[in-house]
């Protein structure tokens, strides 16, 4: 199946008077992709805000969080309410956190970074936006609260492994996603029947840090991993498989590694008398980041680093997806 858009490698190859078309349809594109990314990033951030504390995200209307008062949709506007208001109510001159723009932000960027490396609007995209959507709800929870919601993590598995299933039964869809060089992309599968590898990527995913958190408990006496590191681990795992799961962890700890040693420091620095060992660093956040990374250009880094040990330091020979 062909990508709704389908970006040629080779544009002087179109008819003259063509290519002007060509730029404005994918300008034309590329903004409906971010203000539609905005826009789910504005409902992002009532699911941040919301579903730690039980609440609906349905229903009130969003409402001024100091004088209640409920909020405009011209005062609702993604990104250009903000501004215009300076991230303030209108009613109480409350000031809003920045955190609002940045999620809306933030998720207009991801949408416009999947539907590039994915050519365009296809099965493949929209799936991986809604995975991008998750993980941003996850990070910011976990930032703030330190957990990571059960309805996005158990229900974000069971999503990707239908998702998989769908691509095992009817392999004619099977995410035949069209790129540059003509080869073909099923699904982020790699050569693995779907079902199978989003199974293994669950279990891998989950199983991994499940028994890192196990070891590390026994040796330091409490708790050292989240159990809801382990179910997004396991969510990520059943969108991207085994392989890429795995480099996500390793990623991820890379990440979380430098990040927390940094504030462990700052930490330090600012009162000599912490105790850095009773503080905990959310992972969850690292996790997403990691994720990401791996979705988008995991099978590039995959294969450079093969090509490394195989041919010395030769970089992806096909533009950074495995065949």
């Amino acid at each position: 199946m062909k990508s709704l858009i389908f970006l040629r490698k080779d544009k002087t190859d179109l008819p003259k008077g063509h290519l002007s078309h060509y730029i404005l349809l994918i300008m034309t594109i590329t903004l409906f992709i971010f203000i539609f990314g905005i826009c789910i990033g504005s409902f992002l951030n009532v699911c941040i805000y919301r579903m730690p504390a039980g609440e609906s995200i349905v229903t009130p209307r969003s409402h001024c969080p100091k004088c209640n008062q409920l909020i405009a949709w011209y005062d609702n506007l993604p990104l250009l309410s903000y501004i215009i208001l300076r991230g303030k109510c209108r009613h109480c001159k409350e000031p809003f956190s920045i955190r609002y723009f940045l999620v809306e932000l933030l998720t207009g960027i991801c949408f416009l970074l999947i539907h590039w490396v994915f050519k365009g609007v296809s099965p493949a995209s929209i799936i991986y936006t809604i995975l991008a959507a998750g993980l941003i709800v996850v990070t910011f929870i976990d930032l703030d609260h330190l957990i990571i919601p059960d309805e996005i993590s158990l229900s974000g598995i069971v999503f990707g492994l239908l998702v998989a299933g769908f691509l095992t039964f009817f392999p004619y869809l099977g995410g035949g996603f069209i790129i540059e060089n003509g080869t073909i992309l099923t699904y982020p599968m790699g050569k693995y029947i779907p079902l199978v590898n989003s199974f293994l990527g669950v279990l891998f995913g989950g199983g991994i840090l499940l028994l890192i958190g196990v070891i590390a408990k026994a040796i330091l006496k409490k708790d050292a991993m989240g159990g809801g590191d382990v179910k997004l681990l396991a969510m990520v795992g059943a969108f991207i498989g085994w392989q890429l799961v795995i480099l996500t962890l390793m990623i991820a700890s890379l990440i979380g590694s430098v990040i927390g040693s940094i504030q462990l420091m700052m930490l330090k620095r600012k009162d000599h008398s912490t105790e850095l060992t009773g503080h905990y660093i959310p992972f969850g956040p690292y996790l997403a980041l990691a994720s990401f990374i791996s979705l988008l250009w995991g099978n590039a880094l995959i294969e450079w680093y093969l090509s490394l040990l195989s041919q010395g330091m030769v970089p992806p020979a096909n533009g950074g997806m495995l065949p």
